[in-house]
């Protein structure tokens, strides 16, 4: 992934709440987790819950793109680490949203149905391909995961921090050293 920037997990306090934004999907007792461009990754858990035989928002993961950023074309990833299994949920959707300073739904990035079981611990990975954005400044990407619950009753996973999510932005030519071009007129 060498034209993306990684996004540790972590604890930090979110701007955004939970919430479904480009997805449209209503949101479960959902968690939303910070994740930081060259932040540290804190090893804690997060419990999300869904209820009986329903699609829901079950994960939101807030990246803030540091000022003068470009969002290039290329791969968005997700990845998760599932602590707590259950047989009975799947990650069925990936949403990458750009989302501004205010938390509002400004664009989809992309989507993709995932359909990855959670019936087992362990990483999982989601991706999708996206064309270029055009962010105002103070935008941010949202990830959000939409969780199918194929039981009756209310069900739950949890998830660690150790993991990553990974998107094309790079530090624009602002951000970048000086390149020096030398002409040579014959």
């Amino acid at each position: 992934m060498s034209s993306t920037v990684s996004y540790n997990q972590d604890d930090s306090a979110t701007v955004c709440a939970v919430g479904g934004y480009c997805s449209g999907v209503a949101v479960g007792t959902a968690k939303i987790i910070e994740a930081e461009y060259l932040g540290t990754t804190t090893l804690t858990t997060s419990t999300f819950s869904i209820a009986g035989s329903v699609t829901r928002v079950g994960l939101n993961f807030e990246c803030p793109v540091p000022e003068g950023f470009v969002w290039n074309a290329g791969p968005y990833t997700c990845m998760i680490n599932v602590t707590t299994a259950n047989a009975n949920l799947t990650w069925s959707s990936l949403y990458f949203c750009r989302v501004s300073s205010s938390c509002v739904s400004v664009a989809t990035i992309g989507s993709k149905s995932i359909g990855i079981p959670l019936d087992t611990t362990g990483v999982k990975s989601g991706s999708i391909d996206a064309g270029v954005q055009y962010a105002s400044a103070g935008d941010k990407i949202m990830a959000v995961l939409t969780i199918n619950n194929s039981a009756a009753s209310t069900q739950s996973a949890a998830i660690d921090h150790s993991q990553f999510i990974y998107a094309p932005v790079i530090p624009g030519p602002s951000k970048r050293s000086p390149v020096q071009i030398r002409f040579i007129h014959k």
